[in-house]
């Protein structure tokens, strides 16, 4: 919600108000304005003392600003709506669109105003003041009749004025002193009606109001509504054009805007000024295992071409918090709780990550109650699939299910008829090798066992888990394991004679580190026991 022009009383407690119905104040939107009853310039000398209300309260002078019966029916005519024949106050103080004061009669004043949802605290006002003087509501007609009658009058050079009821400034009475002059009423303090309809006839504030959640939704608006403002000169430019060309409001504003654009300029919010919004980075940044160095890189080179691209993100300025998750569960879920509680989760659109698939079940579990979305960039497992489960949940790589339809086409491709697996037990996300398993099955390829080793186990205990696959006769294996498994695996395989020279083929994870097979480096710097150099680790690979 957006106001661009609310009048604000000289009593109104505006804290209140903006507590209340939950909205901000945004400042003023162009000078002071307010009410007040307006006599036109050529009728005001009629007698000494018709700028005072006075002149309303004693019936004899109030009688300067009757009608003539003519001029009543006249007047009388533009009370009400030509397209649905009601009047323009169907309020139940008006009679036949006019409200008359029970101490009135015909020679009573006539106050012409437009509609009575904006004047109609004028009833107060007469009741109060006991002043002589009827009230006509003709809506939009206020706009042209006064410049009629009084031509009328002057014209039949009668002994009778003219009074009006609008606020200023407007297209009739803008501040233009030269047309009008006001009429003074008795201080806001010292009339009893104030207290139900507030000070209409001292100075309001023209001040924008907003929806308060728009600072934080939509903070290029909000800023662009707090710097708008039109000067006194910008405002009676609007006025003129509007009274030039009743009802064309959209030509107006665009004719306004093609010929101002120095006073709207500024209003624009700078790029320094756009809302921030932000994406929790989740990167295994101080795990040597994983070789995508380069994602923070290229995750920050994303947003610089979001951000140059005003087509996507116009008023926004997407920005990355860049935390580690080191591949760990416990790791993960402190960073989302930071981001959550300590940080930016209101203007927080999503998460970039984490990598590893054995740290997203967790949170992508309780994104759900956060409806919080979650990108990963290289988690595989099968079981982020539940889109009932996980349904804030995404990743931009597919599943390792996929891999079942390679190695099926792969293994047909080359005529090989039987194939093993040996994974590493405790590996959450092998769950891919029992459907790998069934399809090659159901198109007639064997899957002789999908043999699984303790991660916790002895050293020498790996040559049995080989040994068994090649009693089995077994040439094609499929290896899912970490990094210090597969070296104990490969250098078994080298001692036991199942590399690719004797011809053996192996599956590895395309995850592992550039240099897994460097023995010599793991042995010296990780305190790793694996029985082969390097060098030979190489005539595997």
């Amino acid at each position: 919600m957006v106001n661009l022009e609310v009048w604000i009383a000289p009593d109104t407690n505006l804290i209140e108000f903006t507590n209340a119905y939950q909205v901000k104040d945004c400042g003023a939107v162009a000078p002071a304005g307010r009410f007040g009853w307006f006599v036109p310039l050529p009728l005001a000398y009629l007698v000494p003392g018709m700028d005072h209300w006075r002149i309303f309260a004693d019936e004899s002078t109030a009688s300067l600003f009757s009608m003539s019966d003519r001029d009543f029916n006249y007047v009388q005519s533009f009370a009400r709506l030509s397209a649905t024949d009601k009047f323009y106050c169907e309020e139940s103080f008006c009679t036949t669109g006019i409200f008359t004061p029970t101490h009135c009669n015909t020679s009573c004043a006539v106050l012409l105003a437009g509609h009575p949802d904006e004047t109609g605290f004028v009833v107060q006002h007469i009741l109060e003041m006991k002043l002589f003087v009827r009230v006509i509501w003709v809506g939009p007609n206020l706009k042209w009749l006064p410049d009629t009658l009084t031509a009328s009058y002057l014209n039949e050079k009668t002994n009778h004025s003219l009074v009006l009821l609008s606020h200023m400034p407007s297209p009739i009475t803008m501040w233009d002193n030269s047309k009008f002059m006001s009429v003074a009423f008795p201080p806001c303090e010292t009339l009893q009606t104030s207290q139900n309809v507030g000070c209409k006839y001292e100075l309001h504030r023209l001040v924008k109001l907003v929806w308060s959640r728009l600072e934080v939704g939509a903070k290029p608006a909000y800023e662009a509504v707090q710097k708008m403002s039109f000067s006194r000169d910008n405002y009676l430019d609007l006025l003129a054009r509007y009274s030039q060309q009743p009802g064309a409001v959209e030509k107006i504003a665009c004719e306004w805007l093609v010929e101002n654009k120095v006073s709207w300029k500024p209003w624009i919010p700078t790029s320094d000024e756009k809302n921030v919004i932000y994406i929790g980075g989740i990167f295994p940044i101080s795990v040597s295992t994983y070789t995508a160095k380069g994602i923070v890189r290229a995750a920050e080179m994303a947003l610089e071409a979001v951000n140059a691209n005003d087509t996507i993100l116009r008023d926004y300025n997407l920005k990355m918090k860049v935390n580690n998750g080191e591949c760990k569960a416990e790791a993960v879920m402190n960073t989302f709780i930071y981001y959550v509680l300590f940080s930016v989760y209101k203007k927080l659109v999503g998460i970039l990550g984490p990598a590893c698939s054995d740290t997203v079940e967790p949170l992508a579990g309780v994104t759900k109650h956060f409806r919080t979305v979650v990108i990963s960039y290289s988690a595989e497992g099968s079981t982020f699939s539940d889109r009932s489960k996980y349904p804030y949940f995404f990743r931009t790589i597919g599943e390792n299910t996929q891999y079942k339809f390679v190695y099926l086409q792969l293994f047909q491709k080359l005529g090989w008829e039987q194939v093993a697996a040996l994974t590493e037990d405790g590996h959450k996300y092998t769950e891919y090798i029992s459907h790998t398993q069934d399809l090659l099955q159901a198109n007639g390829i064997t899957f002789v066992v999908n043999r699984k080793f303790p991660r916790d186990r002895e050293k020498a205990s790996m040559s049995k888990y080989l040994q068994e696959l090649k009693n089995k006769k077994v040439h094609i294996i499929i290896g899912d394991m970490f990094d210090v498994a597969v070296r104990d695996v490969m250098c078994q395989a080298y001692n036991l004679k199942m590399t690719a020279q004797e011809g053996y083929v192996w599956f590895l994870p395309q995850w592992l580190a550039p240099n897994w097979y460097d023995t010599d480096y793991y042995n010296a710097h990780h305190l790793e026991n694996v029985m082969c150099s390097t060098t030979q680790m190489i005539d595997v690979s």
